[in-house]
């Protein structure tokens, strides 16, 4: 099993975690659209941050996966 660059870059966590952050904060509070793109683009960047210091696609896509699931959120809400 290989290495996983995510997890090994204190950088690309932290990034992550930032664009985590942001969109969780965005669910509790409904900022409106600036921090949902803000965190987006963190996100979008860190991911290509990822890929170029080489980390495989699969794991690229999973952490973005997560960022996207959680950004479909106010979607649902709205259905009810």
């Amino acid at each position: 099993m290989s290495e996983s660059v995510i997890i090994h870059t204190p950088l690309l966590l932290i990034l992550y975690g930032l664009a985590l952050a942001l969109n969780l904060f965005d669910l509790v509070k409904r900022t409106g659209f600036l921090l949902p793109v803000l965190s987006a683009f963190i996100a979008v960047g860190a991911s290509a941050l990822a890929l170029l210091s080489g980390a495989s696609l699969y794991e690229t896509g999973t952490v973005l996966l997560i960022f996207i699931l959680v950004n479909l959120q106010p979607l649902r809400r709205k259905k009810k």
